[in-house]
Order: C-alpha cells, then sequence, then structure tokens
C-alpha cells in the first residue's frame, strides 16, 4: 500500500504480528504488538481497501475479530467485534471490491454468510442471507472478478455448491447459473479472469459431464463449458488456474497423460465488466477538438488549450451500467492555469453532472495507479457509454486534458414504476378490478405510470386481453426520475 510492504512475522519477542517495510532494513518495523508480550495475535488474512489493510487478529481479550491498520500503531485497531467478549465470529474469506470489504461471518440469527463493510463508516452488516434461518449458507469459493465477486454456497433454496456473484449489494447478490440442475450441487471450484472472462472448475452432472472447464461473464446464458478435456462422467478436475501472456494456463487429467499443465487462448475482452479504467490523452477512447499544446503528464504527456478557445477533449468508457466514481489527474506545473477547469459526465450524450476544479493545485484526493487524483463525485450512468468532456470555452485560465479514471462502485438502484388509476395503486404483479359494466356501455380508465426511482425507465407496448383496447397510449416514451404519463385503457361490452 502506497509503496510500503506489509506482512506477518514473529521476531521471537512479540509473537506473530503485523509488520511493514519500504524495502529497507532500517525501514522494516513492528506496525503494533496487538497481543502484547510474547503471546501472537494469531494475524491473517491481510487484504488492503483503500488507504487501510484489513486482516484477522485477538488481542487476547476479545476472540479473532476484524482489525484494520493505516500503518501506525495508533492506526491500528479492531475495526469489528462481531462476538462479544472472547467468543470468535469465525471471520475469514475477507476480498475487497471497491471501497467495501466482504467478508464470511456466523452469527446466531443467520448462520455462516457472507458480511460487507465499507469504507469510511466501517459498519459491519449483513451482506445477503442466502440460507435463511439460521443455518447458514457457508460459502467457498470467494475471487474478485472486476467489480464483481463469485462464490458457492454449500447450501441455499435454489441449490448447493452452485455459482452466485454479488456487486455488493443484496439486490445484486444472485445465482448466475444452476450448472448442476435441479437440487444436486456443481461443485464450483474458485477461479480467476482471463480474458475479460471469469473461469472456473464445475460439474455439471455425475452422469454428464463431471468436473470440467468452464467460464462466465456475470449472465447466466454467458455461463458456458469451456472444454470437456476428459470424456466421460469423471472429469479432469482443472486446478491452479493462472493467467499468462493471453494464455488461460492450469492443471488437469485427461485421462490419459495424468495430471500435466495445459493452457488456452482466451478472449481479448469479455463479458465481466472492469472495476477500474484509466484513458490517458491519446489512448484509445480520447478524441480532441480544436487546438491543444502539447505538455507533460501521466505516461509522459498532457495536452494544453488556451482559455476562450473553442477547443474540447473527451474521454469515452464501454460501461456496465452503474454508479461510478469518476476522478481526473493533471500536472501541477503548467503555467496559467485555470482554476474552474468544467469536467461534464454524460450517459450516452445525457449530462449526469459537472464539477469545476482548481489546476494550478495538484490533484490531491487519492493516490492510486500511479498517479495523484481528484475526485469529482458519483455519478448514476444507466447505459453502456459514459463519457467526461472537458471544454476550454469559458474558463479563466488554460484547461489541462490528462487522464481521466472511473471505478464501478455499486450497482443502479432498482427500477421503481408506479402505476394507478384514479383512486388505486397497483402493487407489482398485482390486478385492479375494472368495475361492473353495464351492457352497451363501455367503461373507459385513466391510469398514471411514474418513474419513482433514479434511472430512466423506457415503456414498452401496453399488451391488453379481448374486450379491452387502448384508446389514449403514453404521451412519453421515456420517464426520468420523477417523471409520469397516463393513458387510457377502454372495456367493452
Amino acid at each position: 500500500m502506497n509503496g510500503t510492504l506489509y506482512f506477518f512475522a514473529n521476531d521471537g519477542v512479540n509473537g506473530s504480528e503485523l509488520w511493514k517495510s519500504d524495502g529497507t532494513a532500517s525501514g522494516t518495523v513492528l506496525v503494533k504488538d496487538i497481543r502484547p508480550g510474547a503471546f501472537s495475535s494469531g494475524p491473517n488474512s491481510l487484504v488492503n481497501v483503500g488507504l487501510a489493510m484489513f486482516f484477522v487478529a485477538s488481542d487476547g481479550v476479545h476472540g479473532p475479530e476484524l482489525w484494520s491498520s493505516d500503518g501506525t500503531a495508533a492506526g491500528t485497531s479492531m475495526a469489528a467485534d462481531l462476538a462479544a467478549g472472547s467468543a470468535s465470529a469465525g471471520i475469514s474469506s475477507l476480498v475487497p471490491l471497491g471501497d467495501s470489504l466482504l467478508f464470511q461471518a456466523s452469527d446466531s440469527a443467520h448462520g455462516r454468510e457472507i458480511w460487507k463493510l465499507s469504507l469510511p463508516d466501517r459498519v459491519p452488516f449483513l451482506l445477503s442471507d442466502i440460507n435463511p434461518g439460521n443455518s447458514g449458507s457457508h460459502v467457498i469459493a470467494m475471487a474478485r472478478s472486476e467489480d464483481l465477486v463469485f462464490f458457492s454456497p454449500l447450501f441455499s433454496p435454489v441449490g448447493d455448491n452452485e455459482l452466485w456473484k454479488t456487486d455488493g449489494t443484496e439486490m445484486g447478490t444472485s445465482l448466475v447459473k444452476d450448472i448442476y440442475a435441479g437440487p444436486f450441487g456443481g461443485s464450483t471450484t474458485a477461479g480467476i479472469t482471463a480474458g475479460g472472462f471469469y473461469y472456473f472448475g464445475a460439474a455439471a452432472g455425475s452422469d454428464i459431464i463431471n468436473d470440467e472447464l468452464w467460464k462466465t461473464d456475470g449472465t447466466e446464458a454467458g455461463t458456458t463449458l469451456v472444454a470437456e478435456i476428459r470424456a466421460g462422467n469423471e472429469g479432469s478436475s482443472p486446478e491452479n488456474l493462472a493467467s499468462f501472456n493471453g494464455k488461460l494456463l492450469f492443471t488437469a487429467d485427461d485421462g490419459v497423460n495424468g495430471r500435466e499443465l495445459w493452457s488456452i487462448d482466451v478472449e481479448p475482452t469479455g463479458g465481466v465488466p472492469k472495476t477500474v479504467q484509466i484513458i490517458d490523452d491519446g489512448g484509445t477512447g480520447f478524441t480532441q477538438s480544436g487546438t491543444w499544446a502539447t505538455g507533460i503528464g501521466r505516461d509522459g504527456d498532457s495536452l494544453v488549450a488556451a482559455s476562450g478557445s473553442a477547443s474540447e477533449a473527451s474521454w469515452a468508457y464501454t460501461v456496465i451500467p452503474g454508479v461510478f466514481r469518476v476522478a481526473v489527474t493533471w500536472p501541477a506545473s503548467i503555467a496559467g492555469a485555470a482554476t474552474d477547469s468544467l469536467f461534464s459526465v454524460l450517459d450516452s450524450g445525457i449530462s449526469r453532472g459537472q464539477a469545476a476544479v482548481s489546476q494550478q493545485l495538484p490533484p490531491d484526493s487519492f493516490v492510486a495507479d500511479g498517479s495523484s487524483w481528484q475526485d469529482l463525485g458519483l455519478f448514476n450512468v444507466s447505459s453502456a457509454s459514459l463519457a467526461v468532456r472537458l471544454a476550454a470555452a469559458g474558463a479563466n485560465g488554460n484547461v489541462i486534458a490528462d487522464a481521466v479514471r472511473i471505478e464501478r462502485v455499486g450497482s443502479l438502484a432498482d427500477i421503481q414504476v408506479q402505476l394507478a388509476d384514479s383512486f388505486t395503486h397497483v402493487p407489482d404483479g398485482g390486478s385492479l378490478d375494472f368495475a361492473t359494466v353495464d351492457q352497451h356501455n363501455p367503461l373507459v380508465k385513466t391510469f398514471r405510470i411514474g418513474n419513482q426511482g433514479v434511472q430512466p425507465v423506457q415503456l414498452g407496448p401496453i399488451s391488453l386481453p379481448p374486450a379491452y383496447s387502448l384508446i389514449s397510449p403514453p404521451a412519453l416514451t421515456t420517464l426520468v426520475a420523477g417523471q409520469s404519463t397516463t393513458f387510457q385503457i377502454e372495456l367493452d361490452t
């Protein structure tokens, strides 16, 4: 983290504790003796989230709990006491996801399930009660793949040991595919991301294809068998998956040669969305218009446009709809830089917000990917196209186009549509009594449909049973947040 290596070590005096090193003997020091004296705090499962390290340890008073550290003794403390006193919540399987930490833990109400802790509030909570009740789902094979975490619950109502995913939200936690159809388990094993897909081992059935190599883009349709390496029902049991130089490497047993090293070429692009995308000036996805001069910057250069000109720069990304943190960087040594450089964030051409920054000062929101970045904020993007635009017009100095970093930090809130007639709200999946109609006296009802969510809603065709007619269609076909429209239906007699 920030050029410092964190690790666990035992110096023979303090027991096994958290240490750090800057690569020098003098810079290799104990961070904190969590369990004072020669006893070990038993630290394990070290991961980095934001500007903190998280791990499991015991101070001798509390059981093994979740701890965090900023690299200082004062900044090293217990992050959560899930099991009071010396009891243990069995915290394990720590997986960072954006500014959050996912992990497994147990409590008496839910059993063993996936929990989440987000920065900066650091309040842990149950992410999803996958197996309702106190038995728990007992998740195995948790593995991050860009902005998703794949896993396999040993117990769930929709089939045991199948492939699941989460984007860090309860609504975004779901079964990907019932690979071994029915109540049986697909024996899913932990995998890795290569070429944009998540590769893993799974069994489609003991008498069909047992334990072979599969891949997924995070959708049911995109979850497919890669190859049946060992014909029949024994399976090749792919293990030790690794990505190297455009290939997926793994060991497998084809039934003839024993367990050997195998490789396949992986697609250069795939469906598992990247958590972070960075486009530098001049990189793929960057366009410019007008007059720009060359300056120093990330990857060796940046572009500078004079105030008041018609010059514009744009960074275009292909994304999965969601909530994105957008940040920019620039060199702080450009003479005459503007204090109000205006960046706009667009969702398929629709503005999702703007942010003005002073490029006379260095960006200082956070450090990542070898650069300092200035945070522009969080933006809801409902399409597959996100663009960031910088315009020189109106700025009070030179504007600087360097690199733009986007990070998908969550899913959009569920689409929320409300349908009602003049007096009655129609619940989701519900019905409405159209009233009693006299013969030869048609009845007309006016309905209002409104978008109560944050995403635009595209209205499709209205399907009606016999004897019903749409006499006045909706005036709008797309509803933005908070917008509504009406339509009329007639019941003929």
